[in-house]
Parts: C-alpha cells; structure tokens; sequence
C-alpha cells in the first residue's frame, strides 16, 4: 500500500505566519515527517517535499507538481 503525504506550502509560500513568528509550512512539515513515521510501519508512505521548498516557480506551477508527485507514487485524489 502506497501512502503519499503532502505537508504543503514550503519555500517562497509560508502559509500562515503565528505568534513568535511560527511558519504553518513549518507546522505542516514536521507533521507529515510524524505522520509518515507512524504509518511507514504499515505501508510505504511519500512526502511531495523532505525540506522548506517550493515544488514550482509559482502557486500554480507548485499544485501541479504536487499532483504528479502523488500520481508518479501511485497516489489517487
């Protein structure tokens, strides 16, 4: 079974911003890492990024590259 994760935003797109400076990209990213830990003992499990990167020049270009990450991984919407 093939999980694939995608913790979203990253590089030039922090999402949200909170107290102390906190970037949702940040958040999101150590979540997946947890998430992808946990799951990892069951199924193969992807992430769309590993770092605080963009995926595309773009928010456009940046979607469709995480779409064919997950559809490259076997993934499905």
């Amino acid at each position: 079974m093939h999980i694939f994760l995608d913790p979203g935003h990253g590089g030039n797109d922090p999402g949200a911003i909170g107290d102390g400076g906190i970037k949702e990209s940040v958040i999101a990213l150590q979540v997946a890492q947890n998430i992808k830990e946990i799951l990892s003992k069951a199924a193969e499990v992807h992430l769309t990024r590993q770092t605080d990167v963009a995926l595309g020049a773009g928010v456009s270009a940046d979607l469709k590259n995480r779409v064919q990450l997950a559809e490259h991984a076997g993934g499905s919407g």
